[in-house]
């Protein structure tokens, strides 16, 4: 018989501060994963329920929108960036990569 493997359930209260150490000056995501004993996939995960749901996805800490903010305007700057660039070459020449079948 195999045992199953349980998870680790984290509070909103450590996902809130790990966030908010993530998002200060000077420190990486490294950093902090290895402070708390979490992987990076972990807190990437937490961050982006919390692009999605905004303070839905960590309750009673409203200021935390704040400190998102500025990274969804770089990731918003980027994905236009990488949109123009792809109509200036492969969609402003005829050719596409993405062919309509039949």
């Amino acid at each position: 018989m195999s045992r199953r493997r349980g998870y680790k359930r984290y509070s909103p209260e450590f996902k809130r501060e790990a966030l908010k150490r993530a998002s200060e000056d000077g420190m990486t995501d490294k950093q902090v994963c290895e402070e708390l004993g979490i992987s990076a996939r972990q807190l990437g995960r937490w961050r982006d329920e919390f692009r999605l749901l905004g303070a839905d996805a960590v309750p009673h800490y409203p200021d935390f929108t704040s400190l998102i903010r500025p990274w969804t305007k770089v990731l918003r700057v980027q994905v236009l960036d990488t949109a123009a660039a792809w109509v200036r070459t492969a969609g402003g020449s005829g050719s596409t990569s993405m062919r309509r079948v039949p």
